[in-house]
Parts: structure tokens; sequence; C-alpha cells
């Protein structure tokens, strides 16, 4: 038997190209922010799209026999909210369970990615106190939010000086803050 590789058609080649202008506004981002809600214990369908599709050997990560694979996004950090509204650490498992933060945990360190920040709020029908728990999480991301944009206090003032700074729109509930120009 004999294999027929052809070359990609025009509308193939346009899917993968509409990939890597993706995977570059993703890729000149200096931080990303990404708010997470549990959908069926597991992240938003669109999200995981999003992630297969900038998830391409040689863009977001690398491959060798010898040492397996290797995230290739370095220098980046990553904040991300993860929201629920019925499961919560610590509950019984008949209340769901914790897919979609040990999901998107392993895609970032898969990619590359360390300096990751993670807040949580996820009260449920067994919060006590579900006011109090949001004003909690309130304060942790704010203290989280100064420490994310002190230690990018040099690559803001890069920003300022750089024109082409703006906000990129990621997939749903996400934003991916770009400071570099095309």
């Amino acid at each position: 038997m004999v294999a027929v590789v052809e070359a990609p058609g025009a509308d193939q080649q346009g899917a993968w190209d509409a990939a890597r202008v993706v995977f570059d506004q993703f890729a000149a981002a200096d931080a990303y922010l990404f708010a997470v809600p549990m959908w069926n214990s597991g992240i938003p369908y669109v999200l995981k799209q999003w992630i297969d599709v900038i998830t391409q050997p040689g863009w977001v990560f690398g491959f060798t026999p010898t040492e397996g694979y290797t995230g290739l996004i370095h220098g980046k950090k990553s904040a991300v909210i993860y929201t629920s509204g019925v499961y919560s650490p610590g509950v019984p498992l008949a209340f769901g369970a914790d897919f979609h933060a040990s999901y998107f945990s392993d895609w970032h360190r898969f990619a590359g990615i360390t300096d990751v920040t993670e807040i949580r709020w996820q009260p449920t029908v067994l919060t006590a106190t579900p006011d109090a728990d949001r004003g909690a999480a309130i304060q942790r991301a704010a203290e989280a939010g100064s420490k994310f944009w002190t230690r990018s206090a040099a690559t803001a003032r890069d920003r300022r000086r750089r024109p082409g700074c703006r906000w990129l729109a990621g997939p749903a509930h996400t934003q991916v803050v770009s400071g570099r120009g095309r």
C-alpha cells in the first residue's frame, strides 16, 4: 500500500493561516488574564477550542524523543480566576469534581507558562457566608492584581513607549494583554 500525501487545499491553508493569526496574538502578549467558569466539571468549550487551535508543535510546545514535551512560551505571566456555582474544593463528590483547574493548570505548565496566579471564587449551596467569601475573593484578586502588575512594571513602561499596545480579544471569558505591536 502506498500513501499519497497532497498539498493542503486553499481552504485548509486558509484555516491554518487563521490559526496562526490567533497564535501570533497570543504569543505577542506580555501577560494573560483568564476568567474560567466551570462547565460540566471542565472548561468552557470555546476556551478548549482556543487552546486546541494555538497548541501546535513548534508554536506552544516542542518534542524530542529524549526529553519529551517542552513548553515554548516563556517569560509570560498569567492570572486565572476560577469560578463555579456548585463545586468547591472540599465538598463531597456528589457536588462535582474539578477538572477545569487541573486541566488549565496543566496546559499552562505544558505551554511553558510558570508565572501563574490563581484566584478561586466558587460559592455553593453549602457556602455559609457567600457575601463574606465573595469579599475575601475580591480582596485576594486585588492583592494578586497589584503584585501581578508590579512584577510587570518595566513591561508597562515599555508598553507606553511602544505603539501598538492593545487588548486582544481571546476566547469568551478571556482577555489577552498585549504590549507588542505587530
